[in-house]
């Protein structure tokens, strides 16, 4: 397999990885969860019919028993995923540079999720044996062991994510005590209370822990990243930068949205709805742009072969689950546009940055599998790099010969609805034939990557080269092959 082939493979198991320890962590702490509603709402039902003569103060201490059962254990198993994610996160770094030096790597399997045991209804929490994810047996262990990094901040993760679901669990004390005395005042039925009480634990609850374990699990990934960006930069290693990655969750925030795709050098901060990040769930964000953030940044090397060169489109699936992506969309159209200005300006300096300005058409994708070619992805991108070279008067008669600026400028457009898409019989490639503004033809020329391609291109689907062209050339059957669309 191609080497660069393996670095995108290695990328995108860093994050595997990270989403997997996301699933058991989850899994964990909703067993924890369920376990003690179930002991608490046992305790309830032994409760006489008449709640006003229950002893209150009694059932009050068994339902804090309970639920400092379930923040001591929560506590341990969030700060266990931690450390899971504080590995995969040096892992993230470690492995695609490895690969791309031709060095092996050692991985292993991604865990299965298993069943828990039920607790048993005869044990109060207390005695009930439960594993801890210090040591259960779909522990996950994210590879090869790695020099290790300081880890204080490893360590102040942990012993926030152990005080916060303290926190979690003593806020749901109170919650519930609530409920008991509404019952015992008399402004509450019994049956009302207990499924508020069940709401409160399986709903309210279980959304604010897994809230606090998904952003403190997810910073500890992104921080021993980012320090281990840092330490190959420390140690000489040249080129390393780091890019910003969506979450893909549907429901994302649109800033986040926006700057993937982002490549900036690992000392300095991406720019996510015009404030500086280092890196997602950064501690000194604003909170609003770090919770609940799924986002990633990835090692990124100019020369590197990425499953995404550019943003990564949104799919037709993600826009009709949450319209306001074709907003988003549409907003990163307009940024590229002028981040193709600005570089064709010199206003910004070209560093191997890749955009994606398109996606192929399906009319496209079935052409080019009736050739036997399944396309790596969907995406068309263009490298600032690339782009330089228009704006070279001396290369003009070489690339995008005849071309403005402005029509460069508006790339998207031209790949999005061309007049025509041809196939060149000898390049092997996609040609978007547009109209240019003195009536004549231009065209964009796109390079195809086939799936099984063993080719050492660097990107897929991307933007070669381009410039005018004659209308009698592009009807020469001989040369093209029609797609869709005509001249």
């Amino acid at each position: 397999m191609n080497i660069l082939r393996k670095v995108a493979q290695a990328i995108q198991s860093a994050h595997a990885k990270l989403m997997a320890i996301y699933a058991n962590t989850f899994g964990e702490v909703e067993r924890l969860l369920d376990a003690t509603s179930d002991e608490i709402q046992k305790e309830l039902d032994k409760q006489p019919s008449d709640w006003k003569t229950w002893h209150l103060q009694r059932l009050k201490q068994e339902v804090r028993r309970s639920l400092d059962w379930f923040g001591e254990r929560s506590g341990a198993v969030a700060a266990s995923g931690a450390r899971d994610g504080w590995e995969a996160g040096v892992q993230s770094v470690d492995d695609p540079i490895a690969v791309a030096r031709g060095e092996p790597i050692h991985d292993s399997p991604l865990p299965l999720r298993q069943t828990a045991p039920q607790m048993p209804s005869s044990s109060p929490p207390a005695s009930v044996q439960v594993p801890l994810v210090s040591s259960p047996p779909h522990h996950i262990t994210v590879g090869v062991q790695l020099p290790a990094l300081d880890n204080h901040q490893l360590v102040a993760i942990e012993g926030f994510l152990t005080h916060k679901m303290k926190d979690v669990s003593a806020d749901m004390v109170k919650a519930i005590n609530r409920e008991l005395g509404l019952v015992v005042t008399g402004l509450q039925n019994q049956s009302d209370a207990a499924t508020a009480i069940e709401k409160l634990l399986k709903v309210g609850g279980r959304r604010r822990a897994l809230t606090v374990v998904r952003t403190e699990i997810g910073r500890a990934f992104s921080m021993a990243a980012q320090r281990r960006m840092e330490e190959k930069v420390a140690a000489g290693m040249t080129g390393l930068k780091k890019k910003w990655r969506r979450s893909g969750k549907i429901h994302s925030r649109q800033a986040h949205d926006l700057a993937d795709g982002q490549v900036v050098a690992v000392h300095e901060s991406f720019m996510v709805g015009g404030q500086p990040i280092r890196y997602p769930r950064d501690p000194n964000a604003p909170p609003a742009q770090t919770i609940n953030c799924g986002c990633t940044a990835i090692a990124h090397m100019d020369h590197w072969e990425m499953l995404h060169p550019g943003d990564k489109p949104f799919t037709e699936e993600e826009i009709q689950r949450n319209p306001r992506h074709m907003y988003t969309a549409n907003s990163r159209a307009e940024g590229v546009a002028k981040w193709i200005q600005t570089t064709l300006e010199g206003k910004r300096k070209a560093n191997g940055e890749w955009r994606t300005v398109g996606t192929l058409p399906m009319p496209v994708v079935d052409f080019l599998r009736a050739k036997g070619v399944e396309p790596a992805s969907m995406e068309i991108a263009i490298s600032d790099k690339l782009l330089k070279r228009p704006a070279r008067e001396m290369k003009r008669h070489v690339w995008m010969k005849g071309l403005e600026n402005d029509e460069l400028v508006g790339m998207s457009a031209h790949i999005d609805n061309p007049k025509a898409i041809y196939w060149g019989k000898h390049d092997h490639s996609l040609h978007y034939v547009f109209a240019r503004k003195d009536q004549g033809l231009g065209k964009l020329v796109v390079r195809v990557r086939a799936r099984e391609s063993r080719s050492t291109l660097k990107h897929h689907n991307y933007i070669i080269s381009g410039g005018s062209v004659n209308r009698t050339d592009v009807m020469d059957t001989n040369q093209y092959q029609l797609i869709s669309g005509a001249i």
